[in-house]
């Protein structure tokens, strides 16, 4: 392919781009890896003027387009005119829900989006939602090393919203592709020309729309077509891609069969998104949680609820003023890369280490204001533990094992010793207004396994969820095992053991198992007539 030296840098970008593999008539590809056909229903977030969507329609496929820019839908629609016979919707949105039914898509164009978004893990759970079995998604985000350039070339509003919020490393965008339940196909970067531009064009003063030029831009242009020209262009051009890309990108597929998971879990299981310790990464101890971070908890949360098949959300915790504690923790803490946050005042409490090897990592504890906690244990690796506001366990132990989630309500309190334990993707969701007695137990799982002699299968079950409503008063030595939901303003009478079991609301339970005794109540704290 010769390139012409004197065409005008987007006729140059769009040769660049065909050189890596991209617009491809004769493959019908859009990029390598992503074919795109008549019977294709293709679905593109942030479409812009359409023209990824252009390729797509020249393969006859029926194209559904998103853009939160009611003028950019104007344009694709303009764009796509020339094919009277095109099958097309177009949705002015912000994808947060898309409008559009489960398992619509074959086809998912996600380019440059996810770092405009505030929260990506939602995003994600919307494109995995409206692709069938077996789509396949194309995805890109700016690369890495040109946009920790650009923060320092850049004006400061490249960086605000509705610019670029977030900078993702590359493990941390595979990751939020694996964890959203997709399978990670093909990965690669392109662009170096265009990241060159981007920075020479940031000191020219000159408009970006309609063929911006400037001496130094155009000199740049000639020189990277003399370059592609040369004998060794492209490996040229495919090395520097490498080292500085414009974009990152990523192919992924929707597993066939049984709904997505994320990557490596089963059913419960959802391992921490690198971007929540992204988010986390530039904030020094003391520092205050910023909109991004405690948006990527909130998607942390809210992702691992779906994934559990916890659909009751309400006692979910309400949390105020955090900041990032780094200061005076076990060592083994900061080099597994766990993340402490607290509100201004919270004593931290002891935190141990498991019986289980290498030390625990990527876990996360978050303490709400006022809260007070004797001990946490964590083991193995993706705990996600939050205590709300003016939890008082003041003798309880809490234990994270592996992939698992525990979430407890402001305003709850256990008046002596207490255990809880979630492990094997087990999950703990305490509504707020509760009261405990001593001696209460939580296990999602028996933390061992019982297996049938014949088969050698395991006969009881692993990570249960437990969910207990708002202002449930849990009476003295009660345990709670396995997969349970009791109701909200309910009582658990003492002694009771409640395993696999549903307690409605405004009820009192009793008994090994415990069965409901008496319903339309509720219950206070003041012990009067």
């Amino acid at each position: 392919m010769i390139v012409d030296p004197n065409v005008d840098v987007f006729t140059l970008g769009l040769d660049d781009a065909r050189l890596s593999g991209w617009f491809n008539g004769a493959t019908g590809e859009l990029t390598p890896h992503f074919p795109v056909a008549p019977d294709d229903v293709v679905l593109d977030l942030g479409c812009g003027d359409g023209g990824m969507a252009g390729f797509c329609a020249t393969q006859g496929a029926r194209l559904i387009l998103a853009d939160i820019d009611a003028d950019k839908i104007a344009q694709a629609r303009k764009s796509l005119s020339s094919f009277p016979e095109l099958r097309l919707e177009t949705y002015v949105t912000d994808a947060n829900p898309l409008p559009v039914a489960d398992a619509t898509a074959t086809r998912i164009i996600c380019t440059e989006v996810l770092e405009h978004v505030d929260n990506p893990a939602a995003i994600m759970a919307e494109l995995v939602r409206i692709g069938r079995p077996g789509a396949l998604y194309l995805f890109s985000v700016p690369g890495t090393a040109l946009e920790k350039l650009l923060k320092s070339l850049a004006p400061p509003q490249y960086f605000e919203k509705p610019n670029h919020i977030r900078i993702f490393e590359p493990e941390a965008f595979a990751d939020l592709v694996r964890c959203a339940g997709l399978r990670v196909e093909h990965r690669s970067s392109l662009g170096f020309f265009w990241a060159l531009w981007s920075l020479f064009f940031w000191q020219c003063d000159v408009p970006l729309f309609d063929k911006p030029r400037h001496p130094s831009l155009d000199s740049w242009v000639r020189t990277w077509a003399e370059v592609l020209n040369g004998k060794d262009g492209l490996r040229i051009k495919a090395a520097l891609d490498e080292f500085m890309p414009k974009n990152q990108v990523i192919i992924a597929a929707k597993p066939h069969g049984e709904t997505a998971k994320p990557h490596g879990a089963k059913m419960g299981e959802a391992p921490l998104t690198g971007i929540l310790f992204e988010c986390a990464s530039h904030l020094a101890d003391g520092d205050g949680c910023d909109d991004h971070l405690l948006s990527a908890l909130a998607g942390e949360i809210e992702r691992r609820l779906s994934h559990a098949g916890v659909t009751d959300r309400s006692p979910s915790p309400r949390l105020t003023d955090l900041r990032v504690r780094r200061a005076g923790l076990p060592d083994w803490w900061s080099e597994g890369n766990n993340l402490l946050l607290a509100a201004p005042g919270v004593n931290v409490p002891d935190l141990h280490q498991g019986w289980y090897q290498p030390p625990p990592k990527h876990s996360v504890l978050v303490l709400g204001q006022g809260c007070v906690v004797n001990q946490f244990n964590f083991d193995r690796e993706g705990a996600l533990i939050v205590i709300g506001d003016r939890v008082n366990f003041r003798s309880c132990t809490v234990g994270g094992t592996g992939y698992c989630t525990i979430l407890i309500g402001e305003d709850t309190i256990a008046t002596m010793w207490a255990q809880l334990d979630a492990r094997n993707g087990g999950v703990i969701l305490i509504g707020s207004d509760g009261l405990w007695a001593r001696g209460i137990n939580l296990l999602t799982d028996d933390m061992h396994a019982i297996r049938d002699l014949a088969t050698g299968k395991r006969v009881n079950g692993m990570g249960g969820r437990i969910v207990i409503g708002r202002h449930v008063w849990l009476c003295t030595d009660v345990s709670v095992l396995g997969d349970v939901h009791i109701g909200p303003e309910s009582v658990v009478g003492m002694n009771s053991f409640v395993r696999n079991a549903t307690l409605p609301p405004n009820s009192v339970s009793v008994g090994r198992p415990a069965k409901v005794t008496r319903t339309g109540v509720t219950w206070s704290r003041e012990d009067l007539p």
